[in-house]
């Protein structure tokens, strides 16, 4: 029985240390539990869902595709752009080229002027 309960306590050491390093864009936007108003604010189902996903790292982007081919992360690239950075989701928000016009419609320029 020890030896069971020995086993689980590493694994969900495994498991702890393992969403600690997928959550850690969520943590640095999530400051506090409580109820979200995106829920509100984004009335179509389809965005809410997508938006959700973003923030917990549940998307396509290199630096979550890379980790599912044990990629190291320094060669997990963007490759819509030439920058030669790790496509994150600070890249893909602030930096990118490719959506640098859709960033001017939406994002004020005080925060992607010099983000990266």
């Amino acid at each position: 029985m020890s030896r069971w309960s020995s086993n689980e306590n590493q694994y969900h050491g495994i498991y702890i240390l393992h969403a600690t390093l997928i959550l850690k864009l969520y943590k640095n936007i999530k400051l506090s539990y409580e109820y979200e108003h995106f829920v509100d604010v984004l009335s179509i189902r389809k965005f809410r869902h997508c938006y959700a996903q973003f923030r917990t790292g549940a998307h396509d982007l290199e630096i979550e595709r890379g980790r599912y081919h044990k990629l190291p992360l320094d060669q997990r690239l963007c490759k819509v752009c030439s920058a030669n950075v790790v496509e994150d989701e600070l890249h893909f928000i602030l930096c990118c080229r490719l959506y640098a016009d859709i960033r001017l419609c939406f994002i004020p320029r005080k925060y992607f002027m010099n983000p990266c």
